[in-house]
């Protein structure tokens, strides 16, 4: 996790430096296409081609559009804002998975998680400052981006119900460099060889950060590894600093803390519910009457009498 923190705050550095001279979506085009192409010799090893089997076509397009909308509005407030702050907003996106879970997915919310996610919101609005007068056009673009980068993984915990993983990033792939292309056609400049060269490298740090993070949440606990994610403030204050002369002020520090502890919270809360649900699962398999032992385990079913439905399990899992 902190190789993975390492390389996307690098990967934001130069994005912020190539920013300065070439368009977002031109950026963006080859983040896509170099991160789709890193993932092809996986997809043609595969047998039959089953990496391209689905039956959710439009929801894959759907999750392409959103992830290339976040991605896009992502880069430009990367480019014209703070490296601290720009990455301090982009961890909003987990309290705007609190909104979308409610209105997409039907989910409640309790009343600990409601107030840890109106206190992250406000750590947004310390850090944006909208008394001041004046709101920063990247700032509301990150915003934007942390919200649809929300959406989209509403939308991959959706799919990944029925979707394998290299389904998803092979669609993700293809559709998002499809789209990137368009917009980029339009804005489109001659690329001296050190720019392609970075843009080549902004790609390939995208998708190897992505791998890093997806090894370390399956090798470690939730609450043990995604803390250290935050370590990209950490990079990115210094690289801000030594590249670009940022130093964050005070309002940035105690917005990102407020950010940053809310969505803290809410992960271990999450973890602490996991474990009381899976323990009570566990519970009531042992206490199953031998008899029963069929129902107790999952994937069977009794056919010899009617399920209680006052003992059936809440959900999968």
């Amino acid at each position: 996790m902190v190789t993975g923190s390492l390389l996307f705050s690098v990967m934001g550095a130069l994005v912020k430096l190539l920013g300065q001279q070439i368009d977002s979506f031109q950026i963006a085009f080859f983040r896509c296409f170099f991160g789709f192409i890193a993932i092809l010799p996986f997809v043609l090893l595969k047998p039959g081609r089953h990496a391209f089997r689905t039956t959710y076509f439009y929801g894959h397009f759907l999750r392409g559009a959103l992830g290339v909308a976040a991605i896009v509005a992502g880069f430009y407030a990367t480019t014209r804002l703070p490296l601290t702050d720009s990455t301090a907003i982009s961890f909003t996106a987990p309290l705007f998975m609190i909104l979308t879970a409610i209105f997409l997915l039907g989910e409640k919310v309790r009343w600990r998680r409601g107030l840890a996610t109106a206190a992250g919101f406000i750590g947004v609005l310390v850090m944006v400052r909208p008394d001041s007068g004046t709101l920063d056009l990247g700032a509301m673009v990150g915003l934007i981006a942390a919200f649809l980068g929300a959406l989209s993984t509403t939308l991959i915990k959706r799919l990944s119900a029925t979707e394998k993983a290299l389904t998803i990033l092979v669609y993700f792939g293809l559709f998002s460099s499809i789209l990137t292309a368009i917009p980029a056609y339009f804005v489109w400049r001659p690329l001296a060889g050190d720019e392609f060269a970075l843009l080549a490298l902004v790609g390939a740090l995208g998708a190897v950060g992505q791998f890093c993070q997806v090894r370390a949440f399956a090798a470690g606990e939730l609450m043990a590894v995604a803390p250290i994610d935050y370590s990209r403030l950490i990079f990115a204050g210094i690289m801000g600093f030594l590249l670009f002369a940022e130093l964050p002020d005070r309002y940035t520090l105690v917005g990102a803390a407020m950010i940053v502890g809310s969505t803290l919270y809410i992960a271990c809360r999450e973890t602490h519910l996991s474990r009381l649900h899976r323990a009570a699962l566990a519970v009531r398999r042992l206490a199953a009457p031998p008899g029963d032992a069929d129902a107790a385990s999952p994937g069977t079913r009794r056919i010899t009498r009617p399920a209680d439905p006052r003992s059936a399990p809440a959900g999968p899992g």
